[in-house]
């Protein structure tokens, strides 16, 4: 996990799928009830697991960019504008 700027980023680039979601859970636990986190993955799969992820959590996906197999994925709350 990085902090700075207000951003808080998971780099789950060498996790798998359990290893992305574990490293997500114990981000949020740490975070305001508002938050926003960025999410550093490599895959397809692992994009899909996010996904569902956060949609059985209340979460959404805010924002996703993909280069290449590298995706970025900001997580927020559903409190946040």
């Amino acid at each position: 996990m990085i902090e700075g700027d207000n951003t808080t980023v998971v780099d789950a680039t060498k996790k798998n799928c359990k290893g992305v979601i574990a490293a997500l859970e114990n981000t949020i636990n740490t975070q305001n009830p508002d938050f926003e986190i960025d999410v550093l993955l490599l895959g397809i799969p692992n994009r899909l697991d996010v996904y569902a992820w956060a949609k059985k959590r209340g979460f959404i996906i805010r924002n996703e960019h993909r280069e290449g197999a590298l995706f970025k994925l900001t997580v927020a709350s559903s409190n946040t504008n």
